[in-house]
């Protein structure tokens, strides 16, 4: 089988290098992700989380697509 065409979304980006606010919280929200941290309130681990906000949000996402 060749594949010919590859479709892919991403809901976060990172950025390895830098110091501005931005690239702090994306650092912190990196970390967060790879630990499974406990965020929100009522304290849920970020997995959850995040699997939450695609389900309310995906259909006005940019990959909806991807979740037919």
């Amino acid at each position: 089988m060749q594949i010919s065409r590859l479709e892919f979304g991403a809901l976060l980006s990172y950025s390895p290098r830098g110091d501005s606010s931005l690239i702090q919280n994306s650092k912190k929200l990196m970390t967060a992700l790879k630990t499974d941290q406990f965020v929100g309130n009522p304290k849920i681990p970020m997995s959850q989380w995040i699997a939450d906000t695609i389900g309310r949000n995906k259909s006005a996402s940019p990959f909806f697509t991807f979740f037919k």
